[in-house]
């Protein structure tokens, strides 16, 4: 991947989201991030030889809020989240957002640490991915990621709370409504952290490209089947899927299912993030025409990505549906599946409730013989040994 050279400066914009912002190309900053040194700097990012990048789509840390999935992550990653990590105001620093830690540190004291664990919000196309760059991103580029219409919808709440950690209140977030809000999103070049679904769908190029590099988990599937997601992403890792350690992380995501993941709420994550989705598909219907028809050509594009899962869910984009997803492409996602053999020979009927594997490009196991043809096998073989009896010495056959 080449980066673009993007114009970016310190003066800060207001619009078109009603939220102060700094400009990477058509990339929108965190009002308090340095924007050239973002720039300056993804041409000379040097990792440790452990560096392990989870990248967040747009899922923020929340303000007041601990943010347990990033600590089970760290944790299993080798890098846990310290004490006084967790007493910081600001849960951007207390994240390790890589953007925040960059701008801030010109003297690079910060990058120097061997094998640290940070979160990054950058699009791919503003980072150092590809080897014959001259920088490096990350050893390790763990990409979470959940329904596109979730993460739409989510930055709209997001935008009072990026203005209350921002270190200067000149202005106060406009009012949008969430028709106003999307219908905004979907008429702008200009998007926070890049675009939603085009930024995730490089992203599924990158996997492809580099598929020791950088691996896609669904944040959801830590909701619906927490330890087989974190069996997954420990392998991907390279750390042991088992022991103390591994326990140890697994606790940390024990009870976001019922609380959150990086949120407390009332009711379960799954829950939320349901309704945020059917949120999103009323206020859909009522926009122009026009930008119905951006959301679908984004959503036909996700059917010929290469990662089968979100291609299977570009399907659902376009028909505006809710998925379930179906516990075995959660193992699938994780490596941990087991193909259904009925299912290869179309002759399985249990669909979404199989707890076998459905994804296409499994391949087909060897078919037992029959019976009958068992025992003509083993008439043959046994004739076979017959013809080869050697003849007693003396006498010729």
């Amino acid at each position: 991947m080449v980066l673009p050279a993007e114009p970016a400066t310190e003066q800060t914009y207001f619009e078109p989201y009603g939220v102060t912002h700094k400009l990477l190309g058509e990339t929108l900053l965190l009002p308090w991030i340095q924007a050239p040194a973002i720039a300056n700097r993804s041409q000379t990012w040097r990792c440790g030889t452990g560096d392990k990048t989870p990248l967040s789509p747009g899922l923020f840390p929340s303000i007041g809020q601990s943010i347990r999935a990033l600590e089970a992550f760290f944790f299993l990653a080798g890098d846990p989240v310290r004490d006084y990590e967790r007493d910081m105001t600001c849960p951007f620093m207390r994240a390790r957002l890589f953007e925040f830690f960059v701008a801030n540190d010109p003297s690079g004291s910060w990058e120097a640490r061997e094998d640290h664990t940070v979160v990054a919000m950058l699009p791919p196309w503003h980072l150092p991915l590809a080897d014959s760059q001259p920088a490096e991103f990350g050893k390790k580029v763990v990409v979470f990621m959940s329904d596109p219409r979730y993460l739409v919808m989510r930055m709209a709440a997001m935008r009072a709370r990026i203005e209350q950690c921002a270190s200067i209140h000149e202005t106060t977030p406009a009012e949008l409504s969430r028709s106003d809000f999307l219908a905004t999103y979907l008429s702008s070049e200009l998007h926070l952290v890049g675009e939603a679904m085009q930024r995730l769908a490089v992203w599924a190029l990158e996997e492809e490209r580099q598929p020791d590099k950088v691996n896609i988990f669904f944040v959801d599937d830590f909701v619906a089947e927490p330890e087989i997601a974190l069996r997954g992403l420990a392998r991907f890792l390279g750390v042991p899927d088992f022991g103390e350690e591994f326990a140890t992380a697994a606790e940390l995501l024990s009870t976001t299912g019922k609380t959150g993941i990086f949120q407390l709420r009332a009711r379960p994550e799954s829950q939320h993030s349901f309704a945020i989705v059917q949120e999103f598909e009323e206020v859909f219907t009522g926009l122009p025409a026009d930008l119905q028809a951006t959301w679908a050509s984004n959503a036909e594009r996700w059917q010929k990505l290469p990662n089968r899962r979100m291609a299977s869910l570009g399907e659902h984009l376009l028909s505006h549906s809710i998925w379930a997803t179906p516990h075995w492409w959660i193992a699938h996602t994780a490596g941990l599946c087991r193909p259904c053999s009925f299912f290869l020979q179309k002759r399985c009927f249990r669909a979404d409730d199989c707890q076998h594997c459905h994804v296409p490009g499994h391949e087909e196991r060897r078919r037992r013989p029959g019976k009958a043809e068992r025992s003509r096998q083993k008439r043959r073989f046994q004739r076979s040994l017959v013809d080869r009896t050697p003849s007693p010495c003396g006498f010729s056959s």
